[in-house]
Order: C-alpha cells, then structure tokens, then sequence
C-alpha cells in the first residue's frame, strides 16, 4: 500500500545532539499516521529559497502525541549546509514536510524471522521497524554496527525492546570490535537460521555491498534501504537512480524516491556504481 503524501507545515518539538548524531522530534498533523517503516519525509528548511532544495530523513519513530496525533522523530548526522540549518532550528520553529514517500520493507506483516543490521546513522528507519516488529509479535535480532560507542544513537529504544542485540564499533569502544557485517556472518555461521529469514539493512554503501554478500553466501534475502541524494522525493528529477537489474536481465536506473528507497540486494548492479 502507497500512502498519498501530504505537504504541511510543522512544529518542531525537540532539536538536540544525540551522541554524535541529533535527534529531532516534530508534531505530525495527521498526514503520516499511516507511515509504514522503510518509509521517508522530505524536509523544507526554510520558506526562502536558501536552501532551495529540500532533504530527505527517514522515519525513525512514531510516538504517540496528544488528541490522537503523533510526533515524529527523525535522526541526522550535521554534515553539509542543510543539515547544519537544520541543527539551528529550535522548539517552536517549523519545518516543511512532505511524506510520507517511498515504499517501505516489504512482507513486514508475514511471521517471518528478520535479522536487522544497521551501520551509523543508517539506524535510522530500522529503529521505526523495530518498533514495529515488536508490536506485530515478528521474531527479530539486532545487529548495530558503529564507529565508536557515541555514535550508537537510539541504542535505548533497542534495548527496551528485549530482543537479541549485536553491537559492533570500529575502534571496539563497545561491544565487539569490528564491522557489524563480522558479526552478522558469526551469527549466520554458527546457528541454523529460521526458514524464511530476511535481512533488512541500513547503512554507508560499502556496508551494503558486505551485507549483500553475507546474505548471498547464506541464501538469505536482504533489502537495503537505499540512501541517495534526491531533489524532489516524488520520482520527477531523475536524480536519485540506482542501477538496477530486471527479470530479463536487462539494466534499468530505478527511482530510490519513488520505487525505492527499499531495494532487493539481488537486483542491484553494483559494478556500475563504482
């Protein structure tokens, strides 16, 4: 199910630093109740034209608000000019959103085992399905990679959960020392995997290109939730194509606003990406 997206206007509630990362948390207008996870906003930072365009965030939680509407939380690593404005923005402020757009994870509703892996800021849409895993009573593990312990935003929102959870950091400042793709393939080796297992992952496209081979050497399927610059997030500026192979066998540039952002790791041609 597509939901049809809605542009409004939105009171920012919460704006902080959240470890090396921020968090923000905005007061939804209805227009995202049905936001499913893999699901996106696009974000107008200001009414000028500074910036001009706006920028994509994922939905990472979706919290009950007063009178039946809810908050929105998205999670942003200050990076470039946008999301440095963004990191200004205080309570009381609004934003522009757009959403929600893009397709979200697909067969969230079957009983089927899932394994999460997650790399930096490409938490952010997993802590959303996560939330929602649990809720629908699907077994899941999580497996959270980082640089170092700081950078394990929403680690809290995992561990409330109660559900198996890996932790990797690069510089081995928590849990154990490596990539969080070690970790999953340690998994994979050493305990047999529940029929119909998926992986969904999020992350720095290196981690993409590993996840996608651990799930090839283990006969697992795995769906990326792929992270790309877009302009407009509604499928029309053709700036957030991903090389992606068809049926016949044949190439295609697919949308990651519009058929995406979540992507069978099969179907992606990463020769082409470089």
């Amino acid at each position: 199910m597509k939901n049809t997206p809605q542009s409004y206007e939105a009171e920012i509630l919460l704006n902080e630093p959240a470890g090396n990362y921020f968090r923000l948390v905005f007061q939804d207008n209805g227009a995202l109740k049905n936001a499913l996870p893999g699901q996106f906003i696009n974000v107008r930072l200001s009414k000028s034209l500074n910036p001009l365009l706006r920028r994509p965030f994922s939905i990472a939680r979706v919290l009950p608000g007063p009178k039946g509407k809810n908050r929105i939380e998205i999670l942003y690593a200050k990076m470039r000019e946008g999301t440095r404005l963004l990191s200004l923005k205080k309570p009381g402020e609004e934003i522009g959103v757009l959403g929600p757009l893009g397709k979200p994870f697909p067969y969230l509703d079957r009983q089927h085992p899932v394994l999460i892996v997650s790399g930096g800021i490409g938490v952010a849409p997993l802590v959303f399905l996560a939330e929602y895993l649990k809720k629908k009573k699907v077994p899941f593990r999580v497996f959270l990679g980082a640089r170092t312990g700081k950078d394990l935003v929403d680690l809290e929102v995992f561990q409330k959960l109660k559900v198996p959870l890996y932790i990797t950091t690069d510089d081995g400042s928590w849990g154990q020392k490596g990539f969080v793709t070690l970790s999953l393939q340690d998994y994979l080796a050493n305990e047999k995997t529940p029929k119909g297992t998926v992986i969904y992952a999020c992350g720095p496209r290196p981690m993409f290109k590993a996840v996608s081979k651990v799930g090839e050497k283990f006969k697992i399927p795995t769906y990326l939730s792929w992270e790309e610059n877009m302009g407009c997030g509604l499928g029309i500026c053709l700036t957030c194509v991903c090389p992606v192979k068809q049926g016949d066998g044949t190439l295609k540039m697919i949308r990651s606003c519009y058929e995406g952002p979540i992507f069978d790791s099969a179907t992606v041609e990463w020769e082409k990406l470089g």
